[in-house]
């Protein structure tokens, strides 16, 4: 009885500090969101009125656009083991679907930034989150030894690079 009372009490703290690291997590991704979108509204020099708008448009769009990407994880996680030629080509199209989403959310949210955004701001909007992945990424899309766009005429995702 001792045991299995002690087993239980283990298992349930270790539930708890899974899922208090799965809230930390989530309160961690939040903070450096805020971060970022006060940093960047300082770069655009936006009035106070202008940041108390931006800041949460600005998070709520990197947030929306992170959870479509999160949507691909488990699929590929799966690169790791043999798949078959039916996984291969539903990964494929995933990879489609999700570009697409990824375009329709991104103009939607353009729609909102352009009501108060100027051009210039706009593209720091834009633009800097996907400087922001090269950054973090910078091998992304090159093939090695081919310095930069692969050598094959083409500079878009998915042309630059690849094992074959």
């Amino acid at each position: 009885m001792k045991k299995s009372l002690f087993l239980f009490l283990v298992f349930a703290t270790f539930g708890l500090s899974l899922s208090a690291q799965k809230l930390g997590d989530a309160d961690a991704r939040l903070q450096r969101s805020m971060q970022r979108a006060e940093r960047m509204a300082n770069s655009m020099k936006l009035s106070d009125a202008d940041k108390s708008w931006f800041s949460p448009l600005f998070v709520a769009y990197q947030d929306t656009l992170r959870n479509l990407r999160n949507l691909q994880k488990p699929h590929i996680e799966k690169k790791e083991c043999k798949l078959t030629d039916d996984e291969m080509l539903k990964q494929i199209e995933l990879g489609f679907d999700i570009d697409e989403k990824q375009v329709q959310i991104k103009r939607a949210y353009f729609q909102k930034f352009k009501e108060r955004l100027n051009a210039k701001q706009l593209k720091q909007v834009f633009q800097r989150a996907e400087g922001f992945n090269k950054a973090r990424h910078p091998q992304q899309g090159q093939r090695p030894g081919m310095g930069g766009r692969g050598g094959d005429g083409f500079g878009g995702p998915g042309f630059g690079g690849g094992d074959f």
